[in-house]
């Protein structure tokens, strides 16, 4: 058997010689060591398999693995945990013994589809499971499961990874609620109809309607009167009201402030450009 390893530094599948190479994909990726003193070394990108055997169920399965690095001289594989969500698996790296109530959860992959799920063991602190190379006949006839994203290339440096995590939080540091309804693209224009277009001015008179509500909505008190900004500034900076009146300005300058960070202004009377 041979270890196959969670590296959550590694950016791409690296297989060693104990796997079966399906497809040599003609491209090549030139790999960087841990020291910029050390030179890049050029690694062939393949798609290659190796073979799980599941003690629970008594059934061998194919693990394929897309746009890998193809690594002879090593005796182990490596496999990133990012990569093998992004292609459905489950991945708890969690190991049992840092859980107060461990459950079979825990330090595992889970592949939904095939109710197939794959302890982890720890090889000093690194988080592993035992793999080995396929027979021929096994290529064929056990059942396959991809363990990276199923497509024609692999870029780890993409910026979408990035900007899609940052998105997922607003300024204040809180969870951007997702919105309901399903997923609509411009290339479905044959299922929905083709895509109605509108003037930017309605669009920005839409928005700042919105964004009056909005602020009128958030404000945690009745605006008795019309002051702008800089009235209730100056108002806080003066010590000649009560606490009362002083609370309600605070709590006014809190409210604005709130809103112009959300709508990305720099005051309330500012268009958002």
């Amino acid at each position: 058997m041979v270890r196959t390893e969670l590296d959550s530094h590694a950016n791409m599948f690296v297989m060693g010689k104990n796997c079966i190479v399906l497809n040599d994909t003609g491209l090549k990726a030139s790999v960087n060591a841990y020291s910029p003193g050390i030179q890049s070394k050029t690694i062939p990108i393949v798609d290659a398999a190796v073979a799980y055997d599941c003690p629970f169920q008594n059934k061998t399965y194919i693990l394929v693995a897309s746009n890998a690095l193809y690594v002879p001289e090593m005796d182990i594989n490596l496999t990133a945990p990012f990569i093998m969500r992004e292609a459905g698996v489950q991945v708890c790296e969690k190991a049992k013994i840092h859980v107060e109530e461990p459950t079979k959860e825990h330090h595992s992959l889970y592949f939904e589809d095939c109710d197939l799920r794959i302890p982890l063991g720890l090889n000093g602190i690194f988080s592993y499971f035992e793999t080995r190379m396929p027979s021929e006949e096994e290529l064929y006839t056990c059942e396959q499961l991809n363990i990276t994203p199923d497509g024609p290339n692999w870029n780890p440096h993409d910026d979408r990874f990035g900007r899609a995590e940052s998105n997922m939080i607003n300024w204040e540091g809180d969870i951007v609620e997702k919105t309901k309804g399903s997923k609509r693209t411009i290339d479905d224009e044959d299922d929905h109809g083709p895509v109605s277009s509108i003037s930017v001015a309605a669009l920005e008179a839409i928005v700042d309607e919105i964004a009056h509500q909005s602020v009128m909505l958030m404000l945690p008190f009745s605006c008795e009167d019309e002051r702008s900004c800089a009235d209730v500034t100056s108002s806080v900076m003066t010590c000649d009201h009560d606490s009362n009146k002083l609370v309600k300005d605070l709590n006014c300058m809190l409210g604005v402030s709130k809103y112009c960070m959300c709508h990305g202004r720099l005051s309330s009377g500012d268009r958002a450009e």
